[in-house]
């Protein structure tokens, strides 16, 4: 399967007022066939600032946080990363985010406690692989100048929609090798959007 970014595509040909979906479909249409979007843009995924941080009354590792996640919006958040601290900016799974192992975050007690979201781990966003030395690590800080209720993955370099494509056999040659031509002969792109 080849994978086509938007972003990529946008560096050739201005689709920045393109609606993604109705343009898989055009180019679906257009006899290369697009299987799967894959977008990194979640509204319940959000750069968010922890404003507060204290210990939970009912454990040894968890703290509660306060988190500002943008609009005036303070979310309780119970987390147990070792690495939380007052003022970072870190990625927030808000309430109805469903992460991409299917988890839907939801509110909930945990020891006693409400709990409104999730500090995030690169490793919960299939960012980083499941090991011990990663979840060591907590929760990713963010830059300082992330700006509060963006999407985080514009600070990961991951703010895009991706296209996958399922290729005909007869449409490998001229679906895979754009990014070679291009380069090897610098042609100018020659691309119309149906």
């Amino acid at each position: 399967m080849a994978k086509i970014s938007t972003n990529w595509l946008n560096d050739y040909i201005d689709i920045s007022d393109e609606d993604l979906t109705l343009l898989a479909t055009k180019i679906t249409n257009a006899g290369v066939n697009i299987e799967t979007i894959e977008k990194y843009n979640d509204e319940n995924l959000v750069v968010g600032q922890v404003i507060d941080v204290k210990k939970h009354p009912n454990s040894d590792h968890l703290n509660l946080c306060s988190v500002d996640v943008g609009e005036g919006e303070i979310l309780k958040i119970v987390c147990g990363a070792p690495n939380v601290e007052k003022n970072m900016k870190a990625i927030v799974s808000k309430v109805g985010c469903i992460l991409p192992n299917g988890v839907e975050i939801r509110k909930s007690t945990i020891r006693g406690e409400e709990s409104e979201g999730m500090l995030c781990a690169l490793m919960e966003l299939n960012l980083e692989e499941d090991t011990e030395e990663n979840y060591k690590k907590g929760i990713y800080k963010l830059p300082d100048n992330a700006l509060v209720g963006a999407n985080p993955y514009i600070y990961l370099g991951l703010d895009d929609t991706v296209y996958n494509l399922d290729l005909n056999p007869n449409r490998v040659a001229d679906c895979t090798n754009h990014i070679y031509w291009h380069q090897q002969y610098k042609l100018p792109c020659q691309c119309q959007i149906p």
